[in-house]
């Protein structure tokens, strides 16, 4: 498919942009804001392909049948694992139905996702991605997959021209520990890490998993003191590894603080469009999910009309929630990132 390959050429060519942050941190936020913009493609959900496939053993069924497959150039291989039970180990969050399921209560026009989710085409995106990855003739490696796969996501949407375009955009949380394989893997990359003030990342996450009475598995699966405990841990770890990158890759490495994008959101995000190397756009002041207004992925009930919008009480919100004791461990254990970051003790 000579076409496939002269477009998939024109996407090397494209910057490749990564969101990271821990959850409740503001990344869908982020995602949100530029997914408007005329000049970048942006993935809807989660790809996490980076972050899985580098937090597993090479043992592990999964990566190892990706690894054997990439040695032996069977792009058919690769795609059968990748795609792998996705719930068990989530490889990747394309699950088109899965998404649309989840995105059916929280958009203003789910019918129009629906339209587009079921208008997508799994088998034209395998062939698509099956294709591309043959197209390259060097030895394959985990970011050959992510960038043909990206590449196959969007072709497959009818987005058939990509000099129109300036970058791709992909979100994953809790990839701190892998910011240095997405920054060698592409190297004329960037990454925006979203900081928050652990404080309120805490009571979010505790108020999320009230909210949906379902766990957050990796920072609250224990009793509430050990809970906190192990949330101070994660974090430390997590911002070490943060400010590893910011140290390493200073020009392709970007900390936005999730709190001052709320209050000036403007400034920020002509901020963010010179470090993509982008125009700024009024749209980038406007949340949306491919094109419709967003409902904001809050931990807190909102009311139905909150999309499109800057959600501003999220600020203060979890301040109300937060009990003393925890209000003392997290000031006492995170007071030099308050301080380096401007935080108020409260």
């Amino acid at each position: 498919m000579p076409e496939i390959h002269e477009q998939y050429q024109k996407f090397n060519e494209l910057k490749a942009i990564f969101i990271g942050g821990l959850n409740r941190s503001g990344t869908s936020l982020v995602l949100r804001l530029l997914d408007g913009h005329p000049k970048l493609l942006v993935y809807p959900t989660e790809n996490c392909m980076i972050r899985d496939y580098f937090s597993v053993d090479s043992k592990h069924p999964i990566r190892k049948g990706m690894d054997e497959g990439m040695a032996s150039r069977d792009a058919q291989k690769v795609f059968d694992h990748i795609r792998i039970q996705p719930r068990a180990w989530q490889l990747t969050r394309l699950r088109i139905k899965a998404s649309a399921e989840l995105l059916w209560q929280r958009h203003p026009h789910p019918e129009r996702i629906s339209d587009v989710f079921t208008s997508f085409n799994i088998q034209d995106f395998e062939k698509c991605f099956i294709v591309t990855l043959n197209l390259i003739s060097s030895e394959w490696d985990i970011g050959h997959l992510v960038r043909a796969w990206n590449f196959s996501y969007f072709w497959t949407l009818g987005i058939q021209d990509m000099t129109k375009f300036s970058g791709w955009v992909s979100k994953c949380p809790n990839s701190e520990n892998h910011y240095g394989a997405y920054l060698s893997l592409f190297p004329k990359g960037r990454t925006i890490h979203i900081l928050r003030d652990p404080r309120a990342i805490f009571i979010s996450a505790k108020e999320k998993k009230k909210f949906s009475g379902q766990g957050q598995r990796e920072l609250l699966s224990l009793q509430p003191f050990k809970e906190l405990v192990l949330s101070i841990q994660t974090y430390k770890n997590r911002w070490a590894k943060v400010a590893e990158a910011s140290q390493l890759y200073p020009s392709d490495f970007k900390i936005l603080k999730y709190e001052d994008l709320i209050q000036n959101p403007q400034r920020e995000m002509e901020k963010i469009s010179h470090f993509l190397g982008i125009e700024y756009d009024a749209i980038l002041l406007t949340p949306t999910f491919m094109g419709d207004p967003w409902y904001a992925n809050s931990s807190f009930e909102l009311q139905k009309d909150k999309t499109g919008i800057i959600f501003q009480d999220s600020l203060k919100r979890w301040q109300k929630e937060i009990s003393i004791w925890e209000r003392l461990l997290l000031n006492c254990h995170f007071s030099k990132i308050l301080k380096e970051w401007n935080y108020p003790r409260y």
